[in-house]
C-alpha cells in the first residue's frame, strides 16, 4: 500500500511539474519580441513587435510596437488602418522632421 501511495504522489508531482513547464514555455513565447513583418506582413516596418493582451478582456491579439532607434520619412510611419496596435514607442532616433526653411 505504501509503495502505491508513494508512486501515485510521484506521478502527480511529475504531472504538475510538466504542466508548469508547458505554461512557462507558452508564456515565454507570448513575451517574445520579434521583427514586426514576422508577426504580420502588413507591418512592414523596421520595428520589433510583441503580442499583448487587450485591455480588460485579457485576450491576446493586440500589438505593442517598439520602433526605438528607427528613423522614418516624415513625422511618423504609416500604420495599417485598423491594426490593433495598443502601444508604440520611438525613442533615440534623432530628429524626426527637418524644420521648414
Amino acid at each position: 500500500m505504501f509503495y502505491y501511495h508513494h508512486r501515485r504522489q510521484h506521478i502527480q508531482r511529475i504531472r504538475h511539474l510538466s504542466i508548469f513547464l508547458l505554461l512557462l514555455l507558452y508564456l515565454s513565447q507570448i513575451k517574445a519580441w520579434r521583427p514586426c513583418p514576422e508577426l504580420s506582413p502588413a507591418l512592414r516596418l523596421p520595428c520589433r513587435c510583441n503580442v499583448v493582451a487587450f485591455g480588460s478582456t485579457g485576450q491576446l491579439g493586440a500589438v505593442a510596437m517598439d520602433c526605438d532607434r528607427a528613423v522614418f520619412h516624415g513625422e511618423a510611419p504609416q500604420l495599417p488602418y485598423g491594426a490593433p496596435i495598443v502601444s508604440y514607442s520611438q525613442r533615440y532616433s534623432g530628429q524626426q522632421v527637418l524644420p521648414s526653411q
